[in-house]
């Protein structure tokens, strides 16, 4: 049977999930979509059924700025939203069992702020069940749900050391074991219960320390019992599995191999396997216990299997679709039943990407999401019985999908001859004979990459007038198979490959060389900073955002903070030691060539960054202004690693949009 729309209609639901409507008469120019509104958060994301498909849950974002939880009743059709106290943001939440939900709450958008339940029929009732450690969920275990594992990444009852592995009781409300702890402590000057198992929550089960190497991270199985930890270990991963209540290592190499996910069978995982002559990694099946390959689950033409979400059959468990980046999120399914929904969808929403996001356990009703390169995210709800697909929720209504522009696919030749993927955006009124102001947009990572999708930068970028390029340089996941091995830390390398796609989309007479701009965040910031510096002339100005200039004090930085004593031993790993390699640090630091940049440089920065010290950004500035080179700063207290608050968001990119005015306006 064809799907058909609800009530809304075709025309309804197709403004509500943002295609790209049809083209009327020509009117008076509109004006310009306010800055506040590309950067506002989604109203509706992460949405979750319960156990028998009965509710709904999701994040949803409230108008002071805050995320809350939003609860849907699918028969009656009617909502709650549930706000988490004070000046809390909840920033996860997770399915217990039928009627619970475990929310995971954040304080000043930086901090974690404890686990909290609410049971949804009396949504009233909400209690706390840990508090003040920073914590990760695990899993929750399908035979004792109301049990959830949870790993005790900073311990604050232990001066942030790792707590280790934990199962608690998420019935028991954490503000009244904590005041017992308390007074106990002052009465008896004894160590609490608390301090002892680094959690103020009812701990009911504690899981084995690993034998060797720090946890970078932990795996459930498709079950969601605790199955298999990743360490670092003297710069080196390993892989554990948990047999018998003890942590067994791998023989798999993580150097050759690297784990996505537990797989479904006892001590399989699924991961992306070694490199391949002239062909992509395949994602495969993998026996933990030997390091020996089983199945290949996908085996690409184009793309590394870059995996961005994974479908396990709701009854089951086991897993049956796996979501890759392919140019653009693609699903393979390996149940027939849902690939076939997927192929109906796709058909009844041309141009969308289409997900199916989650499914009550008989696959009668699916949440499905979709979205494109003009249309932000939106959630639609599939009702099988009767082929209705309606909308959940328009994440995003303030937003004039037809005035979005589209996003093309390209590539380009590096100077070794690869192949760079990229993406290039024109402006409304694009053409040969008015070249175009371009902005070299710049994704951070390294081990990340731009997409065919939505992109609120992008989007803003082009409603301003500029051409918007953004190179997928080497070390983009899902193209290491393109390049030589080991290019995926060659920094210079990636700056080399944003230089060369530039110099060859300004061969073309769509674009005025006079007027380009490079912008970046994070290693994205960092790559700003080598084009100012490393490539005079070709740029008239760069923004940079929380960004990496001197990779020695990088390293020195992470080695005096024990928070981030994994991230020096992995860059030890692969970078090398500063001290033993000057040269080659020089290199890949901008700073080390300040004295070259001549350009304005705009720079941004959260003063309570965790991941790059906003240290680098103030030497920075301090440089630049002893060499009179203009320069606008922004460093924001209370903001991490990027402006997490909406204010901040906006300020930031209104002096953006001023900063590109001045400075790559017509001659």
């Amino acid at each position: 049977m064809p799907l058909r729309f609800g009530r809304l209609g075709w025309i309804a639901c197709w403004a509500v999930i943002g295609a790209l409507g049809a083209r009327s008469a020509p009117e008076p120019a509109p004006a310009m979509v306010p800055v506040r509104d590309f950067f506002r958060p989604l109203l509706f994301r992460s949405p979750q059924f319960n156990a028998s498909g009965t509710r709904l849950a999701a994040l949803v974002a409230l108008e002071d700025d805050h995320t809350a939880a939003f609860l849907l009743d699918l028969k009656t059709r009617t909502g709650v939203t549930i706000s988490a106290p004070g000046d809390r943001d909840i920033y996860a939440l997770d399915w217990l069992d039928d009627r619970q939900v475990l929310l995971s709450g954040s304080t000043e958008k930086l901090w974690a702020d404890g686990l909290f339940v609410l049971d949804t029929e009396h949504p009233d009732r909400v209690h706390a069940i840990e508090r003040h450690s920073a914590v990760t969920i695990i899993g929750i275990p399908r035979r004792t749900p109301l049990r959830p594992i949870i790993w005790i990444h900073n311990d604050a009852y232990g001066e942030g050391v790792d707590g280790g592995v934990v199962q608690i009781d998420a019935n028991a409300s954490v503000d009244e074991a904590e005041e017992m702890g308390q007074t106990a402590r002052l009465l008896t000057g004894a160590r609490t219960a608390v301090e002892t198992q680094g959690t103020a929550a009812s701990v009911v089960h504690r899981y084995p320390k690993l034998p060797a190497g720090r946890a970078e991270g932990y795996l459930p199985d498709r079950n969601g019992e605790l199955a298999f930890a990743v360490a670092l270990d003297h710069g080196t991963e390993r892989l554990f599995l948990l047999r018998d209540s003890q942590w067994v290592r791998s023989p798999l190499d993580l150097d050759r191999y690297d784990i996505v996910a537990a797989g479904d069978g006892a001590e399989e995982v699924l991961a992306l396997g070694p490199r391949q002559t002239g062909m992509p990694r395949a994602l495969l099946r993998v026996d933990a216990s030997t390091g020996r390959p089983t199945a290949v689950v996908d085996q690409g033409d184009r793309f590394d299997p870059d995996v961005r979400l994974l479908f396990r059959h709701p009854a089951t468990r086991a897993l049956i679709g796996v979501g890759l980046h392919r140019n653009r999120l693609e699903t393979v399914w390996s149940d027939p039943d849902f690939a076939k929904i997927q192929r109906q969808l796709e058909g009844s929403l041309p141009g969308m990407v289409v997900t199916i996001i989650d499914s009550d356990p008989a696959a009668k009703r699916i949440i499905i999401g979709a979205t494109s390169d003009r249309a932000p995210p939106s959630c639609l709800l599939l009702d099988r019985t009767t082929s209705e697909l309606r909308p959940i929720k328009n994440s995003a209504p303030w937003i004039p999908v037809e005035r979005m522009r589209p996003t093309q696919s390209m590539s380009f030749k590096a100077r070794d001859g690869c192949a760079v993927d990229c993406y290039l955006t024109l402006p409304e009124g694009a053409a040969k004979k008015k070249p175009l102001p371009l902005v070299v947009l710049l994704h951070g990572g390294p081990w990340a990459r731009d997409d065919w999708n939505w992109n609120p930068e992008v989007q803003f970028l082009a409603s301003r007038g500029y051409a918007v390029f953004q190179p997928n340089y080497r070390g983009s996941t899902g193209s290491d198979w393109k390049f030589p091995e080991g290019d995926e830390w060659d920094f210079r390398k990636m700056h080399q490959d944003v230089t060369d796609g530039v110099r060859q989309l300004l061969e073309s007479d769509w674009f005025d060389a006079r007027r380009v701009a490079i912008m970046g965040a994070s290693f994205g910031g960092y790559l700003a900073m080598c084009g100012a510096a490393d490539e005079p002339g070709l740029y008239r100005c760069a923004i940079t955002a929380a960004g990496v200039f001197d990779w020695s004090q990088m390293m020195k930085e992470a080695r005096r903070n024990r928070d981030e004593s994994l991230r020096y031993e992995f860059m030890l790993h692969h970078l090398g030691d500063p001290r033993k390699s000057e040269a080659r640090f020089a290199e890949i630091s901008p700073m080390k060539r300040i004295d070259q940049v001549r350009i304005p440089i705009l720079v941004a920065h959260g003063k309570d960054d965790p991941v790059v010290s906003v240290e680098q950004s103030k030497r920075l500035i301090a440089e630049l202004k002893r060499r009179n080179v203009p320069c606008e700063v922004l460093i924001k207290r209370g903001e991490g690693h990027g402006m997490s608050r909406l204010d901040d968001r906006v300020e930031f990119y209104m002096m953006v949009e001023a900063f590109l005015a001045r400075h790559l306006r017509a001659p």
